[in-house]
């Protein structure tokens, strides 16, 4: 029996799904519904965001995701943009294409949304597991985010108040001196590079 990816009906949360703290992955995912159209498209010709390589690298295949997806079927629906670039979903993806399958039902967002992908990009990965690097990357965009308030465009187009840090805490759990310090780091720096993958490897 062909197995049914696109069960979007299923109500059971996978513990390997892409999570969100509930009240941001809620405004994540009613942004989208509302400013973007569902269509089937071919799975290969999906890209990753040059913005996802930026902050998160190459998207490898989930073992366990992938049968997850084969079981219970496809609980959300990957995001894309206009130009088949994918917003939201990167190991879905991976994982959809491990089983081998062609199409894939997706969400589209609306051309006017091109200024909102780097914040949905950054924002519906906040709560996964990072490497040092990839959090010293969401730390500084959070930071520009939060010390550019006036005419930052937002997901939930309100304005937070507060201090930075205190914000920046909120979204990731990283205190304020600590914050302070990565947001403060030079990633263009070999020296820096080299002691942050130091960290990550152990």
């Amino acid at each position: 029996m062909e197995t049914n990816i696109f069960n979007t009906e299923n109500e059971e949360e996978s513990n390997v799904q892409e999570i969100v703290p509930d009240i941001k992955q809620d405004i994540i995912k009613n942004k989208v519904i509302e400013n973007s159209t569902e269509a089937e498209v071919d799975i290969e010709s999906l890209s990753q965001h040059p913005l996802q390589l930026k902050y998160y690298g190459e998207t490898g295949v989930n073992a366990a995701l992938a049968e997850s997806i084969k079981i219970s079927g496809l609980i959300d629906l990957p995001v894309i943009n206009q130009n088949n670039q994918i917003i939201i979903g990167n190991r879905r993806i991976e994982a959809i294409k491990s089983l081998n399958v062609k199409k894939i039902r997706v969400r589209v967002l609306n051309p006017d949304m091109a200024d909102l992908e780097e914040a949905f990009i950054v924002e519906s990965n906040l709560q996964r597991d990072k490497s040092l690097m990839q959090k010293v990357l969401e730390v500084k965009y959070l930071y520009q985010k939060y010390s550019n308030r006036v005419g930052r465009p937002t997901i939930d187009n309100e304005r937070p108040e507060g201090r930075t840090r205190d914000l920046v805490y909120e979204d990731t759990g990283i205190c304020g001196t600590y914050a302070d310090w990565l947001a403060g780091l030079d990633v263009t720096e070999t020296k820096v590079i080299k002691i942050l993958k130091q960290v990550d490897d152990g």
